[in-house]
């Protein structure tokens, strides 16, 4: 693909989101036949981190990380409430492990940055705890982060999942585009940060599921092509329903099940 894909997603795409309703109403009998059918599942050695999208916490992710559970892996939650991009975080720019201008203004640009270093620390603990690599599952902005985790300390990742995730222009190409410009975010500058930190590739197997029903994030901008070892999944799933539906909890288990 070329620029010319990277878009935000068409209008018609947002009222697709409410199949996600459909999603959630089915999630308990998603678990118990997965809890049925596993009854003394075999115990799994990777440890597996789970990174909320933006305006969720922990919470959401709770049936998704039952049904990977269900099939015997060790879970762990990001544990720092809200996602909303580190806007609502206070912390010192100088601080940051990311190589940005410190002589620029940061009018809350640099929030994910903040995010993606304390998944670092988190990420680093969980290894410590399991003494094996972990690995990183996010949805949205969770698996932008992910990604970012597992370009800086590739030896501490066993692999990535994200689920709808944004990896070219950050939210320039999503719904909330305008809402971030808004609040005073430069988008045109976290494009060109994107870019520049593509220019270390990331190592460790990453599996993306995507979606051209997508009404939330720009299908294009899901797309990545400068990481060598990635499998792009399509599907036909909303963003808000990726986190709930069985199809996407088997792509990602199938993915954690051959690391």
């Amino acid at each position: 693909m070329n620029n010319q894909d990277l878009s935000k997603p068409p209008k018609i795409n947002l009222i697709k989101e409410l199949r996600a309703i459909k999603d959630i109403a089915l999630m308990p009998s998603y678990l118990l036949i997965s809890k049925i059918a596993n009854p003394s599942h075999p115990k799994r050695e990777t440890p597996v981190l789970l990174i909320p999208g933006i305006g969720t916490d922990d919470r959401v992710m709770i049936p998704f990380k039952k049904y990977l559970e269900n099939s015997g892996y060790d879970c762990f939650g990001w544990e720092m409430g809200t996602n909303l991009a580190g806007l609502d975080k206070r912390y010192d720019k100088s601080d940051l492990s990311w190589k940005i201008d410190s002589s620029r203004k940061n009018n809350g640009e640099l929030g994910v940055a903040y995010l993606c270093d304390q998944m670092i620390k988190r990420t680093k603990t969980i290894y410590e705890k399991t003494k094996r690599p972990v690995a990183l599952v996010g949805w949205s902005l969770g698996g932008s982060i992910a990604r970012e985790v597992a370009r800086d300390i590739p030896e501490y990742v066993e692999c990535v999942v994200t689920l709808g995730s944004p990896v070219r222009g950050g939210p320039k190409y999503t719904s909330a585009s305008e809402q971030m410009q808004k609040r005073g975010l430069d988008l045109e500058w976290i494009e060109q940060l994107g870019i520049e930190r593509d220019r270390t590739p990331i190592t460790r197997p990453v599996t993306a599921i995507v979606s051209k029903d997508d009404g939330i994030v720009g299908f294009g901008s899901t797309i990545d092509h400068i990481t060598s070892e990635i499998e792009h999944v399509q599907t036909n799933i909303s963003h808000l329903g990726m986190v709930f539906n069985k199809q996407a909890w088997d792509i990602a288990l199938s993915a954690l099940n051959r690391a």
